[in-house]
């Protein structure tokens, strides 16, 4: 998915592989029955489609109208993370 999301906003991004917490799930594979059940819905846009999409929306987003983003912490942990490595490799 990451690489594909690259591919389609046509970044020059790096996937950094961290190793997933003891409770990650291996592969993502999310229950839809109850929306079939209860909102008569069933997915109808291919993934590569929905994601041209979704970025053409964020794309024409009129980002003055929003408040900047808080810090993320993720972030700051994947960059303590590679710091980390450089050490490792020096």
């Amino acid at each position: 998915l990451a690489e594909l999301v690259i591919e389609l906003v046509g970044s020059s991004s790096k996937i950094v592989y961290l190793p997933l917490p003891g409770d990650d799930p291996k592969q993502r594979r999310p229950d839809i029955s109850r929306a079939r059940k209860y909102l008569d819905w069933e997915p109808e846009i291919q993934l590569r489609e929905g994601l041209t999409k979704t970025i053409k929306y964020f794309r024409e987003l009129d980002l003055r109208k929003y408040k900047k983003p808080t810090p993320h912490t993720a972030h700051k942990n994947t960059e303590g993370e590679r710091a980390v490595d450089q050490r490792r490799q020096a």
